[in-house]
């Protein structure tokens, strides 16, 4: 008898974790949308996100990692057709139609 009475209060403890823990990943999911709305990002065709920064540097290295990280991708899975260099100047052109659309924003609210 004292066996099902650590079963049940164990199964109760299971229970009560998990659905504390799936509370907080649905506040994390809520909070990280609430805050990729407010962050300019730059959507690869991949599907990867780079955040927009002021750094014109930063943004060249965060730039050129993102390409890098596609040329492995690409020896995994043959058939992409972009080279790096194309995908380095898609990349860089999205960050300038995205730094107008910020400015564009940015002044229209002042």
């Amino acid at each position: 008898m004292a066996g099902n009475r650590v079963d049940k209060i164990q199964k109760l403890i299971i229970t009560k974790t998990e659905e504390t823990s799936r509370t907080l990943e649905d506040k994390n999911a809520q909070l990280d949308k609430q805050l990729k709305g407010r962050l300019p990002v730059v959507c690869c065709e991949c599907g990867s996100e780079i955040l927009l920064i002021p750094d014109l540097k930063a943004m060249d290295l965060a730039i050129k990692a993102h390409v890098a990280k596609h040329k492995e991708n690409r020896r995994k899975a043959e058939g992409n057709e972009r080279t790096s260099g194309k995908l380095c100047q898609l990349l860089s052109q999205l960050t300038l139609i995205k730094v107008t659309e910020v400015r564009d924003f940015n002044f229209s609210e002042t």
